[in-house]
C-alpha cells in the first residue's frame, strides 16, 4: 500500500489510519537501534534520524530510538553484519540501489539481500541529471554529444550506474570521474568548474534547494517537466529501444523504495509485524508527515508488504533485460 503526501497538504485523513489497519502501539522494549549504511549528513542519515524522532511514539513503552551510522562498501558491510544478527530491536537502512546491484552481480555482493525482513519504505525518488549553468552543457542533446566530465562516488554506486547507462545507451562522450565522497564534494567541484555536472540527485531536492538558477536540469528518469519555459522530457522516454527502456526501468527500480527499513532474517515474523504496524502508524501521523515534508519535500511511504513485493520483483528480472542492464553499466 502506498500513500503520497506533498508540501502544502499536511492533513491526514482518519480513513488512512483505517486503511493501514494499524494499532498505535507495538513492541515493548527500552530502546531500539536504527543502523544506517551510509555516512552522516546525507539523505539516508537525515531519513533515519527523522524516523528515530517519531517511531518510539508508536511502540509500546515509547522506547528511545538510537541512530548508528555503519559505513562501508555502500551499505554491504551493514547488510553482512545484519545477516548474522538476531537482535529483535535492531532496524537497518541500506541504500536501495544495492538490491539492483545484487541482481546484476550477485558474486560481488556475496549475499542474498531478499532474505532480510522488510518493515517498510519511507519514500520514493525521481533521479535526475544536472549540470552547472557555466558548463556549456545545457540540454540532453549537449549531454550525449559533447565531451566533458561528470562526477560520481564509486563504480558500485547509483550515481555511476545512472551515468554509465546513459553514456552507453546514447553513445555519450562524457567522462565519469569517481572518488568523490558525496554530492557536496561534487557540487563544489561543479562550482569550481572542474566538473560539468552529475547524475543521481533527486528532483525534489533540485526544487527544494532552489537549484533552478544555478543548474541546468538535463532530465529526470521518469519526470516530464520544464525549465526556463522549455520542456524537459524524461530520459526513459528517450530510450533508443524497448529493451533499453526495460533495462532503464529495472536499473531505476530502487527509486520506488527509497529509504527502506529492514530487519535481520532471523527476527521472527511476529516481531516484524509489530514494527510494521508502528511504521505504518508513524507515516500517516500528522506530526511526522509535517516534519517529513519539511525535510524531504515529499513523502511517499510504502508498507512492508508493498516494499517486499518490489524487492522480490527486482530479483526476478527477465534474462534479456538483465543482460542489457549489465551491458549498460559496465
Amino acid at each position: 500500500m502506498e500513500f503520497r503526501f506533498f508540501a502544502g497538504r499536511r492533513v491526514v485523513c482518519a480513513a488512512l489510519l483505517a486503511l493501514f489497519g494499524m494499532a498505535t502501539t507495538a513492541v515493548a522494549q527500552e530502546s531500539v537501534t536504527i543502523k544506517i549504511g551510509a555516512a552522516a549528513g546525507g539523505g539516508y542519515d537525515y531519513a533515519g534520524r527523522l524516523i528515530s524522532r517519531h517511531l518510539g511514539r508508536f511502540l509500546e513503552g515509547n522506547p528511545s530510538v538510537i541512530v548508528q551510522n555503519i559505513e562501508g562498501a555502500g551499505s554491504i558491510r551493514l547488510a553482512k553484519l545484519l545477516s548474522v544478527s538476531d537482535d529483535p530491536n535492531e532496524l537497518a537502512m541500506i541504500i536501495s540501489s544495492r538490491y539492483v546491484n545484487a541482481t546484476l552481480d550477485p558474486e560481488k555482493i556475496g549475499m542474498d539481500l531478499t532474505q532480510f525482513k522488510v518493515v517498510g519504505s519511507l519514500n520514493s525518488a525521481e533521479s535526475i541529471c544536472m549540470t552547472g549553468r557555466g558548463s556549456g552543457i545545457e540540454t540532453f542533446q549537449d549531454f550525449v554529444t559533447k565531451e566533458f566530465k561528470i562526477g560520481a562516488t564509486n563504480q558500485d554506486g547509483g550515481m555511476y550506474k545512472i551515468s554509465s547507462m546513459i553514456r552507453t545507451a546514447f553513445d555519450g562522450r562524457f567522462q565519469i570521474v569517481t572518488g568523490f565522497k558525496g554530492i557536496a564534494e561534487i557540487e563544489a567541484a561543479i562550482d569550481r568548474g572542474e566538473l560539468a555536472g552529475y547524475c543521481g540527485s533527486q528532483y525534489d531536492a533540485f526544487i527544494r534547494n532552489e537549484l533552478t538558477t544555478s543548474r541546468h536540469l538535463i532530465g529526470g528518469m521518469r519526470v516530464e517537466t520544464t525549465q526556463d519555459g522549455k520542456a524537459v522530457p524524461s530520459i526513459v522516454s528517450r530510450a533508443p529501444t524497448d529493451l533499453d527502456k526495460a533495462a532503464f526501468d529495472f536499473l531505476m527500480s530502487p527509486d520506488q523504495i527509497y529509504y527502506p527499513v529492514i530487519m535481520a532474517p532471523q527476527v521472527s515474523d511476529e516481531v516484524v509485524a509489530k514494527f510494521r504496524t508502528a511504521f505504518d502508524a508513524m507515516v500517516v501521523d500528522p506530526e511526522f508527515v509535517a516534519e517529513a515534508i519539511g525535510t524531504l519535500g515529499e513523502l511517499h511511504p510504502l508498507s512492508g508488504a508493498a516494499t517486499e513485493a518490489r524487492i522480490q520483483a527486482t530479483s526476478r528480472v527477465a534474462a534479456p533485460v538483465l543482460e542489457r542492464a549489465r551491458e549498460l553499466v559496465r
